[in-house]
């Protein structure tokens, strides 16, 4: 579990990292490349802790369909991302680029949701 946690704690930076750099950089391509291979990585280290612990297989099983959630509205960001010229070329960004990535992160990026208080 703990491997997993630090694997879905990961993919939100690809996808901030995403709307950051250039589209065209090799720090974005790292980020296009390392999101899919995190949440791969952290949901196959779920479904080993469900074989592992079948007392608690439900709970996890819950969790994991949680985590599914947020990278599915997390795919839009990204997506968003590989399209914009992101935000390091700061005030040389069209308002249309602004508008894009805007839309990319009120699309409720990973990250939001992960935690729920008791």
């Amino acid at each position: 579990m703990e491997r997993a946690a630090r694997d879905m704690l990961q993919a939100p930076y690809y996808v901030f990292a995403g709307l950051v750099f250039d589209s065209e950089s090799a720090a974005a391509h790292t980020a296009q490349d390392g999101f899919p291979k995190v949440v791969a990585e952290a949901k196959s280290l779920l479904d080993e802790a469900m074989k592992l612990s079948p007392d608690k297989a439900a709970e996890i099983g819950k969790f994991r369909d949680r985590f599914q959630k947020l990278v599915d509205q997390a795919k839009l960001t990204l997506r968003i991302a590989s399209e914009s010229p992101g935000m390091e070329h700061g005030s040389s960004l069209k308002a249309e680029d602004l508008d894009a990535m805007a839309d990319g992160l009120m699309s409720r990026p990973l990250g939001v949701g992960v935690r729920r208080n008791p």
